[in-house]
């Protein structure tokens, strides 16, 4: 169809100028070549992979490539009816369900890149009272035992050993509910979306929620993020409203539980030269999250304090790439000191954000095909200088040695080549941000 368009109109368009090319290379190859090859060299120069989600499509794409090589093989005779006929027998491998629902129960063990807990303002179902209640516990000599007591009379409020034993089966049941609320919110990878009512005096704006609920135990962390009730923001009625912003918090990660503690102090900065493979790799992953956060959420206006004042956020990224438990509050300084100066220094600035540029774009994925099917590549940084070229970055957090330099010449070739495969415009640097030393390695020449 583009061939047949009028020339000023396919000049016009981008989009058109690379179709034409595409299927005019495609034809002169069908001569020399199959079908099958002809219409998965046009699929891969349309960016056919780029359009999809998931690696079950692509799988999809792969099977119908192959149905077309089998069916060309078999015969040349009727072959787009032939195809037609067998493709309704060609079923589509179904893609993991994108939304889950499940019982907190059913979700220990397993993880998931976003979770929604609602209902967190409701009460649990209050236990009838048993007509004995029964405690078993380990005497000082480590014998088992048990303490058993009837209820009470009707009317008699005096203290008794079964209301004794109520109170221990409820205080059990409240840290229960903490460890399996405590479950749930450490099911997520990413983003953990929490629902509840909360309960705001309209006279003192005091916020409260019902006692026993999932909601009051996480109050303490979430009341500073609450704002003042609707009806109080109506009687004011700025003269240039501006929407809230969520707290930076959720876009992170849940605060910490009530009863956790924070890292009150921090150590020196670590020395990177010293770290085991795994603990680098759990920086450098960690670094990534926040670099891809900032740049996303610029508007949020990050700072040097806002970092400080967050450190159990920062100490989450650092516990969700891997790192053990022992070793957070050593390397916690590294990664504070390294977005910090991301975020308060000229060259830091002017990579991390957007900056007003025409296109930027943070943890791009591309793919690429290749022999026994598609590889899968995620860039840093990709973004537009002035003069309207590309310019690829990646983010590093390791030493800067010749065999370290070796390799990141070699990504940022494969990179360029990637980018450059796109059409969307030429590569001019390409470029590492040593976040250690907030400087800038550009390896264009050697790429």
């Amino acid at each position: 169809i583009a061939l047949d368009l009028p020339d000023d109109e396919i000049s016009r368009k981008p989009q058109l100028r690379r179709l034409q090319r595409t299927l005019s290379s495609a034809m002169a190859l069908r001569g020399s070549h199959s079908l099958r090859d002809c219409v998965e060299y046009t699929w891969l120069h349309v960016g056919g992979p780029f359009c999809y989600a998931s690696a079950v499509e692509l799988d999809n794409a792969t099977a119908f490539l192959a149905l077309l090589a089998t069916l060309e093989r078999e015969s040349s005779e009727d072959l787009l009816g032939r195809l037609d006929e067998k493709l309704g027998d060609l079923y589509a491998s179904s893609s993991p369900a994108t939304l889950q629902l499940m019982t907190i129960h059913q979700a220990k063990g397993l993880e998931f890149d976003v979770v929604i807990i609602p209902g967190l303002h409701r009460s649990p179902k209050d236990k009838d009272k048993s007509l004995v209640a029964l405690q078993e516990f380990r005497t000082a000599r480590g014998t088992d035992s048990a303490l058993m007591a009837a209820i009470p009379a009707r009317g008699d409020a005096a203290p008794s050993i079964y209301s004794y034993l109520r109170a221990v089966d409820k205080e059990r049941s409240s840290y229960e509910a903490q460890r399996v609320l405590y479950v749930a919110a450490t099911r997520a990878k990413n983003r953990l979306h929490l629902l509840g009512r909360y309960r705001q005096d309209k006279g003192t704006g005091a916020i409260s929620a019902t006692s026993g609920t999932f909601l009051q135990m996480l109050l303490p962390a979430f009341a500073a993020h609450i704002g003042e009730p609707a009806e109080s923001r109506e009687e004011k009625k700025p003269a240039q409203s501006r929407p809230i912003a969520l707290p930076l918090l959720q876009l992170v990660d849940s605060p910490p539980l009530p009863d956790l503690e924070p890292i009150e102090t921090m150590a020196e900065p670590a020395q990177l030269r010293a770290l085991p493979a795994r603990e680098a790799a759990a920086l450098g992953e960690a670094l990534h999250q926040w670099l891809e956060l900032i740049h996303d959420h610029w508007q949020q206006g990050w700072t040097a304090a806002w970092f400080e004042q967050h450190r159990p956020a920062l100490a989450s990224t650092l516990r969700r790439s891997g790192l053990a438990e022992e070793r957070i509050p050593v390397l916690l300084p590294e990664l504070s000191r390294m977005l910090v100066r991301a975020v308060s220094s000229e060259t830091g600035l002017a990579l991390a954000g957007p900056g007003g540029r025409a296109g930027s774009w943070a943890e791009l994925v591309l793919y690429c095909r290749e022999a026994t099917g598609f590889s899968r590549h995620i860039i840093d940084r990709l973004y537009q200088d002035p003069n309207g070229n590309l310019v690829v970055l990646d983010y590093k957090s390791g030493e800067d040695t010749a065999e370290s330099r070796e390799k990141w010449i070699e990504q940022l070739g494969r990179y360029r080549h990637l980018v450059d495969r796109l059409d969307a415009g030429r590569v001019s640097r390409t470029l590492i941000y040593q976040a250690t030393s907030n400087t800038v390695i550009d390896l264009s020449g050697e790429t």
